[in-house]
């Protein structure tokens, strides 16, 4: 006897079957990985924080294969901003730049890895020289916006329209008087006093190669993910529901603390937090000003959260150093307000480098002691014991 429920079943199953999610691309795996994503099930993603919430708030969705960014609300595809558009637009300019090679002219798009091309790695015999045109684009492109913006004070006669005041009125008289002393200590070799216009030219210029520095072929943060490049045959399934920082064992300091896996990571964020009190911080899209200057002098790559309670904005680095400011540009900065030294993922295994070559230190020279035996030694017990939220016990 055939029943009901086997004819609809048969009838209507086919039409109503849930279709397989399709995998992540590897781009997209380590995209969500750049982004401190993590998977919450169903294809949806999004920051860790939210994870395991009942309402948890998916930023990103799995589309056929593809990482896109979803509305929090409707769960619906995002449209992108002008804004993200103009810099796609862009990306995909650059990309068609040509390097010359032994086999002719070949575009920055066959060279590059993502953002400016689709190469896997960087491994391309040019690369280097493609680099350098990316980093050349920026410096001309930063340095026209930087040169703007003085043309505009300056009148038709060639003279500021308003004198130099505050700060800059400090530094320029401060560099006309080291000058001055220059040459007079030095008559053979002396140079001109730049005028106030042509110093806030030069001061133009060295903006823009600081904005630009991201990109330097051999220093560059924007290329910092270079050494990373294999990660994808470390992945398992989509399904899994580990976090993604956490996926393997980035290392420790002298101290024994864990580092973070990235400039940014989700570590470093939680360890901002909780250093500053503040019960979550939004992490503002990347800029190409988002740089400070560190003890060396050098401009380095920062991430930057904002206090949706106070809007403050608050830098990160690779040495766990914080930077307060009222906006997102941090370029002026060149003394950290506070340091996260203490706390779990705060610095990143570049970051102690820096640290350790600063301090004079080579890699034979740091501590080979594990964690649990340091903890055991300061009669903590396990880290069992330990209180993460308070690694300082203050």
């Amino acid at each position: 006897m055939i029943k009901l429920k086997d004819i609809l079943l048969e009838t209507y199953a086919p039409l109503v079957e849930k279709k397989k999610t399709k995998e992540l691309s590897d781009k997209d795996k380590k995209n969500a990985k750049k982004k401190g994503l993590v998977h919450f099930g169903g294809g949806a993603w999004g920051k860790k924080s939210q994870k395991g919430k009942k309402n948890a708030k998916a930023t990103h969705r799995n589309i056929d294969g593809k990482l896109v960014k979803v509305d929090s609300k409707t769960g619906k595809p995002k449209e992108p901003s002008k804004k993200e558009k103009s810099e796609k637009a862009e990306k995909e300019k650059i990309g068609k730049i040509k390097v010359q090679t032994g086999k002719g002219e070949v575009e920055v798009s066959k060279i590059l890895p993502e953002p400016f091309g689709d190469a896997k790695d960087y491994s391309h015999k040019q690369a280097d020289s493609a680099k350098e045109e990316v980093h050349d684009y920026y410096n001309e492109k930063f340095t026209d916006e930087e040169m703007k913006k003085v043309n505009k004070r300056v009148g038709k006669n060639g003279k500021l329209k308003k004198p130099l005041e505050g700060d800059e009125k400090k530094a320029y008289d401060k560099y006309k008087k080291d000058q001055e002393k220059y040459n007079k200590d030095n008559p053979d070799f002396k140079e001109d006093v730049k005028t106030e216009e042509d110093w806030l030219a030069e001061q133009a210029r060295k903006r823009a190669e600081k904005r630009a520095a991201i990109y330097d072929p051999d220093t560059g943060s924007e290329w910092d993910d270079e050494e990373d490049d294999n990660w994808g045959d470390d992945w398992g399934e989509e399904e899994s529901d580990g976090d993604l920082e956490d996926a393997e064992d980035y290392g420790r300091d002298s101290s024994g603390r864990q580092l973070s896996s990235k400039l940014g990571g989700e570590t470093q964020k939680s360890s901002l937090e909780a250093k500053l009190g503040i019960d979550e911080t939004e992490e503002v899209d990347s800029k190409n000003y988002h740089i400070v200057t560190n003890k060396d002098n050098d401009p380095v790559k920062v991430v930057v959260y904002k206090d949706p309670k106070t809007n403050k904005y608050y830098a990160v680095d690779d040495e766990g150093n914080i930077y307060e400011n009222d906006t997102d540009d941090f370029r002026e900065m060149k003394e950290p307000t506070t340091d996260m030294r203490g706390f779990e993922g705060a610095m990143t295994e570049k970051g102690m480098k820096r640290q350790n070559k600063r301090d004079g230190k080579g890699e034979d020279d740091l501590e080979t002691t594990s964690f649990e035996d340091l903890l055991s030694l300061l009669s903590f017990g396990t880290s069992d014991d330990f209180d993460w939220k308070d690694p300082v016990g203050s």
